[in-house]
C-alpha cells in the first residue's frame, strides 16, 4: 500500500501531464509529426500504468523486469517506426481520425490510471469484473477525467460560436456523472462523444 499523500502527489503530476498534452493537441498540433509524438506520449503513459499494475500484483524482481520491458519494448518499436517514416509525417493533418484516436487514447490512459491508483491504495482486485467496476467508479479515474474535461471546455470557450455552444456546455455536465458499471454505455456516450466534438 502507498500513502494517500504520495498517491495524490503522483496523481497530480499525471493529471497535469494529461492537461498539458491536451493543450498541445488543441493549440500546437499541426502536422502528423506532432500527432505522432503526442500519441507516443499517451502510449508511454499507458504502458507505464500497465507495467505498474503487473508489478503491484506480483511484486518481484522478475515482474519489475517485465514491467520495464512492457514500457521499453513498445517505445523502441514505435520510435524505430517513426524514424523510418519521419519524412512523410511533416505534412499538415487532413484526416480527422487522428483526433479521434488521440481522444480515445486519453480515455484509455484515464481508465488505466484509475486502476493503477485504486490498486496502490486498496490492494488487488478480487476479480476482473470487480476491478473494472472499482476502477471506473474510483476517485482516481473520475476526478482526473473531470479536470481534463473542464480544461478542454474552457480552452474551447474561446473558440465557441453559435450552434456549438450547447455541445460545450453539455461536455462538463456529463463529466460529473460517475460511470457506474451498469450505466457504462450511457457514460461512454455522454463523455466521449462531447469530447470528440470539442476536439473538432
Amino acid at each position: 500500500m502507498v500513502s494517500l499523500f504520495e498517491l495524490i502527489l503522483i496523481a497530480s503530476v499525471m493529471v497535469l501531464t494529461l492537461v498539458g498534452l491536451i493543450y498541445l493537441i488543441e493549440r500546437k498540433m499541426k502536422t502528423y509529426t506532432h500527432a505522432f509524438l503526442l500519441g507516443f506520449a499517451f502510449l508511454m503513459m499507458g504502458t507505464m500504468f500497465i507495467g505498474a499494475i503487473i508489478y503491484m500484483y506480483f511484486p518481484t524482481t522478475f515482474s519489475l523486469g517485465i514491467a520495464v520491458a512492457i514500457n521499453m519494448v513498445p517505445m523502441i518499436i514505435v520510435l524505430a517506426a517513426f524514424f523510418s517514416v519521419a519524412d512523410n509525417l511533416s505534412r499538415g493533418i487532413t484526416d480527422r481520425k487522428v483526433i479521434y484516436l488521440l481522444s480515445v487514447s486519453i480515455v484509455v490512459d484515464e481508465v488505466l490510471m484509475g486502476s493503477t491508483f485504486q490498486i496502490a491504495q486498496f490492494g488487488k482486485f478480487s476479480s476482473p469484473l470487480q476491478g473494472i467496476d472499482s476502477s471506473l467508479n474510483s476517485v482516481w479515474f473520475f476526478y482526473p477525467m473531470m479536470v481534463e474535461m473542464f480544461f478542454l471546455f474552457f480552452v474551447k470557450v474561446n473558440e465557441m460560436s453559435g450552434s456549438k455552444t450547447p455541445v460545450f456546455f453539455f461536455a462538463p455536465y456529463n463529466s460529473c456523472l460517475q460511470p457506474y458499471l451498469l450505466h457504462l454505455l450511457m457514460f461512454l456516450y455522454g463523455n466521449i462523444s462531447p469530447r470528440l466534438l470539442t476536439l473538432l
